[in-house]
This record gives C-alpha cells, structure tokens and sequence, in this order.
C-alpha cells in the first residue's frame, strides 16, 4: 500500500488540463489548427499524444464538453490526408508474402 499511489484518474487529470488549455486555444482561434488556419509543425509534433491520451479512454474524451474543440482539432487530423499517407496499414509481413517497396 503506497501512499504516494494517486491512480489514473488523478494522472488523467493532470493532463487533462493541458488539453483543456489547448481546448481554449482552438476556441479562441476559432481555427482547426493551433497556430493559425494551416497545419504546423505544432500540430503535429502535439498530435500523436493527444490521440494516444484519447485512445485510452475515448468515451471520457469524447464526452467531455471541455474538449469540444480538441476533438475536432484531432478529428481534423486523424481524418486527413496527411495522417492517411503517413498512417497506411500494410499487411502483415511474412516469408511468403510479396515483397513491399517503399517509396
């Protein structure tokens, strides 16, 4: 029994609050993007964490009024051609499979 154990709700909590500072952001901006109407290098260097924090729990995320914005934000992205490009899905590899040459 660690006293210092303060659980996952509290550690979602903590970051949490960063994306609601992001939710803030992307309201104010009145933008799909962070720093103004076109995809940064903010964006994306920001993106894979915010789709990992969601993926963890994305029924809280998605139901959050506090995240409105963050989640058309990363919508936006999981959504665009840039992340289908760079996300394609091969099939799995084997010994027998066809040999895949990457561009």
């Amino acid at each position: 029994n660690c006293k210092s154990f303060k659980g996952k709700l509290h550690h979602r909590d903590l970051a949490a609050r960063k994306l609601i500072n992001l939710n803030s952001r992307l309201k104010k901006n009145s933008s799909l993007y962070i720093y103004d109407s076109f995809l940064s290098i903010l964006d994306i260097s920001i993106f894979p964490f915010v789709r990992q924090f969601r993926n963890v729990d994305a029924d809280w995320f998605d139901n959050n009024p506090k995240l409105l914005f963050t989640g058309k934000w990363l919508n936006n992205l999981v959504e665009s051609d840039f992340f289908t490009k760079v996300m394609y899905k091969y099939k799995i590899w084997n010994n027998n499979s066809e040999k895949i040459f990457f561009p």
